[in-house]
C-alpha cells in the first residue's frame, strides 16, 4: 500500500521569514562592530608601546633604500651600514633641531612684548566685537525666555579650568573652644575650606620631556634593528616563492613611497621658507621645517600652517599686504604640491578617496592626538599598497580608491 502523497494543489513552498533572513546578518554586523570597538580601545591603551614601534617602522622604511644602497656600495655588513645611516640621520635631525629651536624660543619671547600683543588685539578686534555682540544677543534672548540662571557667587563660584576644588572640614580637637559661635560651634573651625590643587608647570614639562626622550630612544633602537635585520627577517617569513615576492614588492613599494613623500615635503618646506624670506617674514627656516612636518597631515596640516603664518605676519607687521600675502603664499604652495606635484610624481596608484583620508586622519587624531595625525596618512598609504597587492582584498581596494 503506497503512502499518501500530497496532491499538486496541496503542495506549498515555504519561504524563510524576514526575521530568519535578517537576524543572522544583524548578529554578524554586531559582532563586527564589537570587534572594531575592542580593537580601537586596545589601540588607544597600547599607545606607549605601539607608537615607538610604528614610528620606528616608518623611519626604517624611509631609510631602508639608503641603507641598502650603502651596503651594495661599500660591501659592509648590514649592522654597520644601519648604524652609519642612523648616525647620519640623527646628526642631520639634531642639527636642524638646533638651528630651529633658537628662533622658536625667540618668537615665544616676542609674543610677550606689549607692542606685539597690542598689534594682535588690533588684528582680532573685529572678531572680538562680533563675539561680544553675539553674546549680548544671546543674553537678551535668555532673559526674555526666562531661562537665564543666576550667576554663582561666593563659594558657588566656579574654579578656573584645569583646577579641582577640595572641601576640607577641620574637626574641633581637644583644647579648642566648642561654643564660641551662636549655634554652639566655632565658625572659624567648622567652616569648610576650599583648596585649589594646581599641578606645577615644572613637573608637567619634566614629565613631557621624560616621555619624549623615552619614546625617542625606543624608536631609534627599534629602527636600528629593523634596518640591520629587517631584510633577513622578511626573507625568512615567506616559505614559498610567491609569498616571498609579494612581501618583497610590498616592502619595496612602501619604502619608495615614504621616501618620495618625505623628499617632496622637504622640497615644499624649502620653497615655503624661500617665499617667506622674500616677503620679509623672520625665521624662514623655522616655518619651512614646520611646513614640511605639517604636510604629512592632509588638509588639516595646510589649514593649520596657514593660520600660524597669519599669526606670525600679524605679530611682525601691520601691513595689510603682508598680512594677506604671507598666508596666501603658504596655502598656494601647499595647494600646488598637493594637486599637481605629488600626483605627477607618485601617480594614480597611490591615490585615495579624500573622504577616507579625512576620516582616517581624524580617527588617528582622536586616538593618539597630534602624533596619530602625523602617522595617519603614511599608515593609510601602507594599507593601500597592501590591499592593491593582495587580490583577495580587491573589494577593499575599490572602496578606498579615488
Amino acid at each position: 500500500m503506497k503512502p499518501n502523497t500530497p496532491t499538486r494543489g496541496s503542495q506549498r513552498t515555504e519561504h524563510p521569514s524576514l526575521v530568519t533572513r535578517v537576524y543572522p546578518k544583524a548578529i554578524g554586523f554586531s559582532q563586527i562592530g564589537l570587534f572594531v570597538l575592542a580593537m580601537l580601545y586596545s589601540i588607544y591603551l597600547v599607545r606607549p608601546f605601539l607608537l615607538p614601534v610604528i614610528l620606528a617602522l616608518l623611519l626604517a622604511m624611509v631609510l631602508n633604500p639608503v641603507a641598502n644602497g650603502l651596503q651594495k656600495l661599500t660591501r659592509l655588513p648590514s649592522p654597520l651600514t644601519a648604524l652609519a645611516v642612523l648616525i647620519v640621520f640623527c646628526g642631520v635631525a639634531g642639527t636642524g633641531l638646533y638651528y630651529t629651536s633658537y628662533p622658536a624660543s625667540e618668537y615665544a619671547d616676542k609674543l610677550r612684548e606689549e607692542l606685539v600683543q597690542n598689534r594682535l588685539r588690533s588684528v582680532f578686534a573685529p572678531i572680538s566685537e562680533l563675539h561680544e555682540e553675539i553674546k549680548t544677543v544671546a543674553e537678551e534672548v535668555e532673559t526674555l525666555a526666562g531661562d537665564k540662571k543666576p550667576e554663582p557667587v561666593g563659594d558657588a563660584a566656579p574654579t578656573a579650568p584645569g583646577l579641582e576644588k577640595l572641601e576640607i572640614t577641620i574637626e574641633p580637637t581637644a583644647g579648642i573652644p566648642q561654643s564660641s559661635g551662636a549655634n554652639g560651634t566655632n565658625p572659624a573651625i567648622a567652616q569648610p575650606v576650599q583648596v585649589e590643587i594646581r599641578e606645577s608647570r615644572v613637573d608637567v614639562v619634566y614629565t613631557l620631556a621624560q616621555d619624549f626622550m623615552l619614546h625617542l630612544t625606543l624608536t631609534l633602537i627599534i629602527c636600528y634593528f629593523l634596518l640591520a635585520f629587517g631584510n633577513q627577517m622578511i626573507r625568512r617569513m615567506a616559505e614559498n616563492r610567491t609569498a616571498k615576492h609579494l612581501i618583497h614588492d610590498i616592502s619595496r613599494d612602501v619604502s619608495g613611497y615614504l621616501l618620495t613623500v618625505t623628499l617632496i615635503n622637504i622640497g615644499l618646506g624649502i620653497c615655503i621658507g624661500l617665499a617667506l624670506w622674500l616677503l620679509g617674514i623672520p625665521n624662514p627656516l623655522l616655518w619651512g621645517a614646520m611646513a614640511a612636518l605639517l604636510n604629512f597631515i592632509p588638509y588639516i596640516g595646510a589649514i593649520a600652517g596657514t593660520a600660524i603664518i597669519f599669526l606670525v605676519a600679524a605679530t611682525n607687521t601691520s601691513s595689510t599686504a603682508l598680512l594677506i600675502g604671507a598666508p596666501a603664499a603658504y596655502y598656494l604652495l601647499t595647494a600646488l604640491e598637493g594637486n599637481i606635484v605629488t600626483p605627477a610624481i607618485i601617480g594614480k596608484r597611490f591615490t585615495i578617496n579624500p573622504i577616507v583620508v579625512f576620516l582616517w586622519v581624524l580617527a588617528w587624531g582622536a586616538l593618539w592626538g597630534i602624533p596619530g595625525m602625523l602617522i595617519g596618512l603614511p599608515l593609510l598609504m601602507i594599507f593601500r599598497i597592501i590591499v592593491d597587492s593582495v587580490p583577495a582584498l580587491s573589494g577593499v581596494n575599490r572602496v578606498i580608491s579615488s
